[in-house]
């Protein structure tokens, strides 16, 4: 929440009274945050007597004193908030002076122990992400003087670990993963000391009390702890070995970044032959070297206290330190114009850089397909054929999370994945009427969440991954247990995707039979409109607008196509599946289904095929797969589709770019990237190399862009992949102007390209149509659990 919602949320108006006692119950991020401690230190310095403490809603505030005082402390309160802070409903009840709280009347004003929740109720609370080492702590953790100097498990109330400790809520130590280690005489001073920044700091620890760090290397060698620990880590990175770090909420891989066959043996051993890897800069000034351009708001991005991956552009010369060697982009990141970076976020992590002052590869620890590690014997066991060592610690993580990735579209963050220190978060549904509680949104296949409704609210998950895996699905059950418990919400109904052959679907399914709830199905890309439109409530409710669903693959409402191409027409306030279609990408047939998604150069013979066109010698098919082609699109086995993610594939074999995709997304990043290394020209406005054409029955006719992209010579490729982002962008205006909208809603993972985002957001501005983007909620499949919960 902005400020400025939080503020309004908390001020009381001019026409409030102002009693001499009144009790503020208070929703939103305000525990684990120090908010209690600032209350107690504003109270005090008003003289004002009463109490605040952590409730199952949030907190309660209880006020008395001269009316002066109380309104000066609903004033000077919004501005004292501490950073991760936020309050987003406040609601006041007088009290009569002969009220049961008021009796005996306080002396004083003090933070209050937790009330137990009651069984059953439901407990809207938000549950805090964890959050990156604050700047007071980092400079205590490198200060010799300090009794934590180089403690990697320092915190205070500005920082440290939150949902990945918390075993229930309100969020107090006994209910967290630290109640194992008893606090010294000397933190439990500070602990009690309201002028002190660890007051009632739930993770406080030290050397004396806290965590400590274990070195593990071969199975029969002795471990290591502490600073040895910490060294032993330090010299097998120094050596290019790849370390296993146990972090706040989860395990990390982590090797040198500058050394390429340290890379190679990462992916071979990870069986992660492409994808992207992100990279652990020391420090911010570290980033800056190895990325001059970098902007102002992506360096807040990375220095925030979500301490997110960001995507950073950069030019052909690859990111390096001022002194040390160049990065391995090209093992890192292969092909791509961007490069994942994030900075430390943990004391552990920030003590590891700083003495390396190299920057390292840090990926989630788990092979392809499985979920991240977070348990220590499951980590030994399942990382033993990938890492060389492990540096790991006795704080038991109870609720894991990957790291959150996201870009800048100007100033504004587009989250591709909220994780770690993003999630979980909540949302209010715009339009709709307030959902009921226990209404549980199951989510996608790809880049699962979940979401839950309670308290008018939605809940989202972190994210939880693809469900391809078992152990993925057995992650996905856990995530929906851990949401309705952790919040006290019995389920009352279930929400999926439309496709009922997918597992997760299935799974979904199965969960609402086996406790006899409601289940129902929101298709792919209707849910993918709504997720962007839960999230403005400044639309007009009734007003029409075009929405665009742009992705790789869904069901089509009768489950007979692979849609993905889609322009709707709607209004906010409409329930998602009566968005009624008004135009979409010219079908193709997709050449055996989903297996195509593999095969860009197979979606691209197909394509040629169907446009008459002769298949290209360059595509890598064997010569079975050439005769047997005809058939194949004629068959069952080939059903119609109009994805935009597969026109990107096609794109990316007739330019040679890729023929087969490693992971999810690759040919289009190559696309992308591509695309990036060319510089436009007005002529490149001015006369489009791919032209805009519709078909009869207004569909965008893909077929006449590709003779440019087959007599493309290797130096064209450049500017014909950003000539395809451009035709892609037009095509969206031209389906508008047919329709009396003034706003454009932009959704599916399509639009986790920045390229074709920023083309889209330029050119409905130019022709005066508001481009309504996901700001919270990611735009790809992330999103839909919010949806499904809130159709």
């Amino acid at each position: 929440m902005s400020p400025s919602a939080a503020t309004s949320a908390w001020s009381p108006g001019p026409d409030t009274p102002s009693p001499a006692a009144v009790l503020w119950r208070l929703s939103g991020r305000v525990q684990g945050v120090g908010f209690r401690p600032t209350a107690y230190r504003l109270a005090t310095a008003l003289a004002l007597r009463g109490w605040v403490r952590n409730d199952p809603a949030g907190a309660e505030l209880l006020l008395v004193g001269p009316p002066a005082a109380i309104r000066g402390f609903q004033t000077r309160l919004p501005s004292l908030l501490p950073p991760a802070a936020a309050i987003d409903a406040a609601s006041a009840v007088p009290l009569p002076s002969d009220s049961p709280l008021l009796a005996p009347p306080p002396a004083d004003f003090a933070i209050r122990e937790s009330p137990l929740p009651l069984p059953g109720a439901p407990l809207p609370v938000s549950l805090l992400p964890d959050l990156a080492t604050c700047p007071e702590c980092l400079r205590e953790l490198f200060d010799p003087a300090d009794r934590r100097h180089r403690y990697p498990f320092l915190n205070c109330t500005h920082c440290g670990p939150r949902a990945s400790i918390v075993a229930a809520l309100p969020y107090d130590r006994p209910r967290t993963s630290m109640a194992a280690f008893p606090l010294c005489p000397d933190c439990a001073a500070e602990y009690a000391d309201p002028a002190n920044r660890r007051f009632h700091a739930q993770p406080v620890a030290c050397p004396v009390c806290g965590p400590r760090l274990e070195w593990r290397a071969a199975p029969a060698a002795p471990p290591l702890y502490r600073e040895e620990a910490l060294q032993a880590a330090q010299a097998a990175l120094r050596a290019g070995k790849i370390l296993a770090l146990k972090g706040i909420s989860g395990y990390h891989l982590l090797v040198d970044a500058r050394d390429p066959a340290a890379v190679a043996r990462l992916r071979a051993r990870k069986r992660r032959d492409a994808k992207p890897f992100a990279v652990m800069y020391p420090s911010l000034p570290a980033v800056r070297d190895a990325f001059p351009g970098l902007r102002p708001a992506e360096a807040a991005a990375l220095a925030s206290p979500a301490a997110p991956i960001v995507l950073l552009p950069f030019a052909e010369a690859a990111p390096a330190l001022a002194a040390g060697r160049a990065l391995a982009t090209s093992a890192i990141a292969p092909g791509l114009s961007s490069l994942g970076v994030l900075l430390p976020y943990s004391p552990l992590h920030h003590l590891l850089l700083r003495d390396l002052g190299f920057p390292l590869v840090a990926t989630s620890a788990n092979f392809s397909g499985e979920p991240l590690c977070y348990l220590d014997d499951d980590a030994l066991a399942r990382l033993a054929p990938v890492a060389d060592a492990f540096l790991l610690h006795n704080r038991p993580i109870v609720r894991p999370a990957d790291d959150s990735v996201l870009f800048l579209h100007g100033d504004a963050p587009v989250y591709l994945r909220r994780a770690r220190g993003l999630a979980p978060f909540t949302l209010l549904p715009a339009h709709r009427p307030p959902p009921p509680d226990g209404i549980i949104g199951a989510g996608a296949h790809l880049k699962n969440t979940v979401a839950v409704t309670l308290s008018h609210r939605l809940v989202v998950s972190p994210h939880v991954g693809d469900l391809d895996h078992p152990a993925s699905l057995d992650r996905w059950r856990k995530t929906i247990e851990d949401l309705t418990t952790l919040h006290g919400v019995t389920p009352q109904s279930v929400a999926a995707d439309a496709h009922p052959d997918l597992p997760s679907v299935r799974a979904a399914g199965d969960f609402a039979s086996a406790r006899a709830l409601p289940f129902a199905a929101l298709p792919h890309h209707h849910a993918h409109l709504r997720a962007v439109l839960l999230e403005h409530p400044e639309l007009p409710p009734r007003a029409p607008l075009l929405g665009v669903a742009f992705d790789g693959a869904g069901a089509s409402p009768t489950l007979d196509a692979v849609w993905g191409g889609e322009f709707f027409l709607a209004a906010p306030s409409d329930p998602a599946p009566t968005a009624r279609r008004v135009a979409s990408i010219r079908p193709f047939p997709l050449p055996g289904g989903d297996a195509a998604s593999r095969r860009p150069a197979l979606v691209a013979a197909a394509m040629c095929h169907l446009a008459d066109l002769p298949i290209p010698d360059a595509l890598p098919l064997a010569p079975a797969e050439r005769a047997n082609l005809p058939p194949l699109l004629r068959s069952p086995l080939s059903p119609p589709c109009t994805s935009v993610g597969r026109l990107f594939d096609a794109a990316s074999s007739l330019l040679g770019l890729v023929h087969r995709n490693d992971y999810e997304g690759h040919a289009a990043l190559l696309l992308q990237s591509a695309a990036t290394r060319h510089a436009p020209t007005p002529a490149d406005r001015d006369s489009p190399l791919l032209p805009l054409a519709f078909t009869p029955g207004g569909d965008l006719d893909w077929a006449p862009w590709l003779p440019p992209l087959l007599q493309a010579a290797p130096a064209d490729v450049p500017r014909l992949a950003w000539h395809f982002h451009l035709v892609l962008a037009r095509a969206i205006v031209a389906v508008a102007r047919r329709h009396p909208v003034a706003a454009v809603a932009l959704s599916g993972g399509c639009f986790q390209n920045p390229l074709l985002l920023a083309m889209s957001c330029d050119l409905l501005s130019a022709a005066s149509l508001t481009p309504v983007l996901p700001r919270q909620l990611p735009p790809n499949d992330a999103a839909l659990s919010a949806a499904q919960a809130s159709p």
